[in-house]
């Protein structure tokens, strides 16, 4: 065993995880999908897809992880490979991020302005508002198109977007569809200190 796993399981020692099941550190709600897993590995002979689940640390934490099984033999005897990330942090990042705008739809619902988000590359995750009806959109109607080809034919939009992207909190004037809005840009930030997206907020 290398580091990594070891690290992983919160085992002090490799040897503290040779020999154990691997039901040892799998949540037992997923024990089930895990067996029916390894019996589809093992009898097709291919590698499963990439999925979610919980798993078990030796210290009793309870994490999330991105895992797939891979078919190898060892010794001569058929045998799946686990290779297992760490996926707990990104996963309570993006609950997180689904709260704040829960609680920002609350919020802005009937404010006569325009209220989005984007995740890190851009692509919109939050836009509600009555203002949007200045836009002809409706509420959510943005959401899983990208900022920068929704508004590619105003550049200020996407150069606004990047500022925030990097780290910077502003409010400027910006022009769309013949109509001028104030907007405030704000990074979103996750426990690391890292940018994971863009909150702003448009008033005509």
């Amino acid at each position: 065993l290398n580091p990594t796993p070891t690290k992983l399981w919160g085992a002090e020692n490799p040897k503290h995880l040779i020999g154990r099941s691997i039901f040892d550190v799998v949540h037992p709600a997923n024990h089930n999908e895990v067996q029916k897993r390894v019996e589809n590995i093992l009898q097709r002979q291919q590698p499963s897809t990439l999925s979610e689940q919980k798993c078990i640390r030796l210290d009793g934490e309870v994490i999330d992880v991105e895992v797939t099984g891979i078919p190898f033999t060892d010794g001569g005897k058929p045998s799946v490979l686990g290779v297992f990330r760490d996926v707990t942090e990104q996963k309570r990042a993006r609950e997180a991020l689904k709260q704040t705008e829960a609680r920002l739809r609350t919020v802005v619902g009937s404010a006569s302005l325009i209220l989005f988000a984007t995740d890190k590359n851009g692509v919109f995750t939050l836009s509600e508002g009555e203002g949007l009806k200045t836009l002809s959109l409706k509420p959510g109607q943005l959401v899983g198109q990208s900022a920068f080809e929704v508004y590619a034919d105003y550049p200020q939009v996407g150069e606004g977007l990047r500022r925030a992207l990097a780290g910077e909190s502003f409010t400027e004037a910006v022009e769309v569809f013949d109509l001028t809005f104030e907007v405030r840009y704000s990074p979103l930030i996750d426990d690391n200190n890292q940018v994971k997206g863009v909150i702003g907020v448009a008033t005509d």
